[in-house]
């Protein structure tokens, strides 16, 4: 019975990942610790510090899913000096910042601030707590923290499962060698004859990434494969704002509300109440400066509301990641008052006003 499971397991994974192609990757930044990516970094003993493996690691996570543009809160701590930000005060262009070195060095250098990560000469330190509570609070991702006291091969379904979801995987791995934990990504999966294979972005300005079997791993992979923990980081949908509902000409109710983001991958899902009645679920993706959605199944003198959430695609459920905002429809379908709202030689345009409920 438990060759069965472990080989349904098996088939459950390659599944997964058949997939991939050979050379199928996700994050194709190779930026690293030192120049030119630690320009702002604190200079000890003659010498700037390094970025910590968790900056680089995150920050090529960021670039990847374009997300947050505007990071919330502030931090102020002491490592070597005092380094104090507030990220409510930039914006980032991830389209953009590959071609300007000193706001990528700035980028990865705020990510390490927000860690609150200790300078050294030769090494920089992140707590994986102070790291996700980072996540959590200022880059407004939503994260599930996976952890084994084996190796990789303990969480290869979840590793799976995100992949083919597009989510790169970040990960800490202790070294048994020098005693000290390493950030990277996981952002491929692959078969190769029935093995299953991971690609690894190592955070070292391209060396050493490739493809590794965790079953047999070669160097540095073979170094870095204990204790692993995972964070699986799905970019937060910001809030709906500025949802309105109306009644058009033909007693339709016409929903519309502000985008939060201009990004293809949010998908807006719509509730309806009607009163006295249970919600009905709709769905509707896309981007724009305005979002609308036409109803064209309602009762005239019927009272609705409408609430609308912005969720990624791939990422949990809707109240979780957004807050509502509420559109109220009208009750009454006969307006109350008629008044010219523009005029042109052949076109003459009504306004009117509509009673509430």
């Amino acid at each position: 019975m438990k060759a069965n499971t472990c080989a349904l397991a098996l088939a459950i994974l390659l599944s997964i990942v058949s997939g991939f192609s050979q050379d199928d990757y996700l994050i194709r930044t190779q930026w690293g610790q030192k120049a030119p990516y630690n320009a702002f970094c604190p200079s000890i003993q003659g010498q700037k510090a390094p970025l910590s493996s968790a900056a680089v690691a995150l920050g090529q996570l960021v670039h990847f899913h374009q997300h947050p543009r505007n990071w919330a809160g502030k931090v102020r701590y002491f490592s070597r000096q005092i380094h104090e930000v507030d990220f409510s005060q930039e914006i980032w262009r991830y389209t953009e910042i590959e071609s300007e070195p000193a706001a990528l060095a700035r980028l990865l250098f705020h990510l390490d601030v927000g860690m609150r990560t200790n300078f050294f000469p030769n090494v920089s330190l992140t707590e994986w707590v102070q790291m996700l509570d980072f996540v959590r609070n200022n880059l407004q991702y939503q994260v599930e923290e996976l952890q084994s006291n084996t190796g990789f091969q303990e969480l290869e379904f979840e590793i799976r499962s995100a992949l083919s979801a597009n989510t790169p995987v970040l990960f800490q791995a202790y070294d048994s060698l020098s005693r000290a934990y390493h950030y990277g990504l996981i952002d491929g999966g692959r078969n190769i004859a029935g093995r299953l294979e991971y690609h690894i972005n190592w955070g070292w300005g391209g060396y050493a990434d490739g493809w590794y079997d965790p079953g047999k791993p070669g160097y540095p992979f073979s170094r870095y494969r204990f204790k692993p923990r995972l964070a699986l980081l799905t970019p937060k949908a910001p809030a709906v704002t500025n949802i309105s509902a109306s009644l058009d000409e033909k007693d339709q109710i016409r929903l519309s509300w502000d985008a939060p983001l201009r990004d293809n991958r949010l998908l807006y899902q719509i509730y309806r109440q009607k009163r006295g009645a249970p919600s009905s679920l709709r769905l509707m993706s896309g981007w724009n400066s305005r979002i609308f959605f036409l109803d064209m199944e309602v009762e005239p003198g019927t009272y609705y509301e409408y609430f609308v959430f912005a969720a990624f695609n791939g990422s949990e459920a809707t109240n979780s990641l957004a807050a509502t905002a509420t559109g109220k429809a009208f009750s009454e379908v006969c307006p109350s008052f008629f008044r010219i709202a523009d005029q042109t030689e052949d076109l003459t345009l009504l306004d009117w006003d509509l009673r509430d409920a």
